[in-house]
């Protein structure tokens, strides 16, 4: 089995995409992705939400969808963060810093 990626079963058929988003190891290619998964999963739910027998994947759906919010928050928040750092003279550090927090405070 080396060299394979081990098989990760569907439950539903969004989970595929969605797993290849959490995984894309491209930063320049997550946004797009990302924002692809949630629509597409806020669709779903939409069709899914006045029927009982989908609570399963609604909740599926919900945790799936606080995954890709934490992902947004650390993989490309710090991608900008650390851009913009790179890019601030030092007498700018600390309002830059300053700003920075406020922003992460209001995601």
């Amino acid at each position: 089995m080396t060299g394979q990626r081990s098989h990760i079963p569907a439950r539903f058929p969004w989970e595929k995409s969605y797993i290849a988003t959490v995984l894309e190891a491209d930063n320049a290619r997550l946004p797009e992705r990302i924002k692809e998964a949630e629509e597409t999963l806020s669709v779903r739910s939409l069709n899914l939400k006045d029927n009982a027998e989908n609570e399963a994947e609604l909740q599926a759906i919900e945790d799936a969808l606080r995954t890709l919010a934490v992902l947004k928050r650390e993989r490309l928040g710090a991608s900008r963060i650390k851009y913009v750092a790179a890019s601030c003279q030092p007498q700018s550090f600390d309002l830059y810093v300053k700003r920075m927090d406020q922003f992460l405070m209001r995601s």
